[in-house]
């Protein structure tokens, strides 16, 4: 059997606690559905609730049973000044 692994996260500075357990709701049913729709049982997803402070800026990886890559961690390009700041990003200027 095969295993696969998903990093992911739900940006919650725009959102409020309801919101946020839809969207974390709505994961866990996408992850539901791949192990039994799609017979997927080993299939797991791990959500985190980040903030601008608690972002998961980190390696890609892609492992598989012939093949490994890796796409090293970097910024968001899409990141206004104040996000760049908060996370220790932004030139001191």
């Amino acid at each position: 059997m095969k295993r696969l692994e998903v990093f992911s996260g739900v940006d919650t500075r725009n959102k409020d606690k309801n919101e946020i357990a839809i969207t974390i709701a709505a994961l866990r049913t996408f992850e539901n559905d791949i192990r039994t729709k799609y017979n997927f049982p080993l299939f797991t997803l791990t959500v985190k609730e980040e903030t601008r402070q608690t972002r998961m800026l980190h390696g890609r990886y892609l492992l598989t049973d012939q093949v490994g890559i890796v796409m090293e961690r970097g910024f968001d390009l899409l990141m206004d000044d104040q996000a760049m700041k908060d996370i220790g990003l932004a030139s001191q200027t």
